[in-house]
Formats: C-alpha cells, structure tokens, sequence
C-alpha cells in the first residue's frame, strides 16, 4: 500500500505521543501499516502496550514506551530506548492531549477558568510538542532528514464560549509550527500542522502534512 500510493515509509523509525488510544493509536497503526516501526508512546503504558501488541500482531515492528510528553527528562529516555530498539527517529507525530471529559468539563470561560487545568493543557500541548521537537530534530538531521506531524485544531483559529485553555494552546501550536519551520528552513525543510485532524491524517497516514529536515525528499 504505502509504495503504491507515494507513502512507502519502510525503514523509517516513527514516534507518536498520546498512542494509548484515539487518533495517535489510529496514526500508530497506519504509519505501520505504511512500513514503518513505531515507537508508540502515552502517559498510560498499558494502552501503549495494548496497540504496540495489536501492531506486532498484524506483523509490524513496534515498541511501547511511558511517556509524559510535559517532562524534558521522560523524552531524552524516549528517544534513547527508541533510537537503541528500533534506530533513528525520522518521524514524529505529536498528538498528545489532555481531552478526558474530567479536564474538558472544567475548560472553561476567561472567568471561570481553573488554573490548574490551563497549566495541564499548556504542559502537555505546548510543552510537551516543543520538547519533542527539540530532542528529535537533532536525530532527523544526523540520519538525513525526517517528518514531523503535530496535531492542530480548528478551535485555535476561531473563538468559542468554552474550551479556553485548549483553543489558546492550539492557536500556540500553530505558532510553534511556523518557528520551527523558520528555524530550520535553513535545511531545506518546512513543518506543517495538521489541522484537520483525522481526515488528512488517516488517508495518508500522516503524510499529507509534513516536515522535511536536511533535504530529505522522502516523507
């Protein structure tokens, strides 16, 4: 499937935060299924564990590591057993989202906002999508180039009534994306978000929005 349709990723190592479920463990499965191993990543090692087993299953390669994405020490150990089990990280997808409804139901109005609830979503989106890209950037150029897919929303580009915290943190995401591609546009690469969530993501497996790092012309 992947050499027919432009998206062979044999070869390629791919690391997706927030895997344990939802859109990451749908993006797990088609970078898999697309050629890659994937190093699936979330806060809850069981489910991490549960979709690396289905993809094994299905005759892929992965590995399942805990992962919070906000702590800086929790990645640098994500990329080195990675890197040590599976070989570089050429791919990226930053997915991870604190949208349980016990998080979500206290997102509230300016007003009405619970401190530590914006803190929680600006750790894990925010925060924790910098981290990423600043402990695997290095790794994507000193393999050639590599791939980063970092998952947006429509709500961090208009204003609604509810769900302050994560329309904000959103809309930071969008800005993240267009530093890093400054940033590194040096190397011939630009970084894109993908803010259609599933539709782009599931039809090309995360492909559809991409960076490319150190000339890479592959996804």
């Amino acid at each position: 499937m992947g050499a027919a349709d432009g998206t062979d990723l044999t070869g390629r190592v791919a690391l997706v935060t927030g895997a344990g479920s939802g859109i990451g463990a749908a993006a797990a499965r088609a970078l898999s299924a697309h050629g890659a191993a994937v190093a699936v990543t979330d806060i809850a090692g069981d489910s991490a564990e549960r979709v690396a087993k289905e993809i094994e299953q299905g005759g892929g390669r992965a590995v399942a590591h805990v992962l919070d994405v906000a702590a800086e020490d929790a990645w640098r150990k994500a990329v080195a057993r990675t890197e040590a089990e599976l070989g570089p990280i050429t791919v990226l997808h930053g997915n991870a989202a604190p949208t349980g409804g016990t998080v979500m139901s206290r997102d509230l109005d300016v007003t009405a906002m619970d401190p530590g609830v914006w803190d929680l979503i600006m750790a894990v989106v925010l925060r924790g999508n910098m981290l990423g890209c600043k402990h695997v950037i290095p790794s994507m150029i000193a393999a050639g180039g590599g791939s980063i897919v970092l998952t947006s929303s429509i709500k961090g580009r208009v204003g609604s009534s509810a769900r302050t915290a994560y329309s904000v943190a959103k809309g930071g995401l969008d800005q993240l994306v267009r530093m890093v591609a400054t940033e590194y546009g040096q190397l011939g690469g630009r970084l894109q978000k993908n803010g259609s969530y599933s539709r782009i993501l599931f039809q090309h497996a995360g492909i559809a929005t991409r960076a490319r790092f150190a000339g890479s012309n592959r996804a």
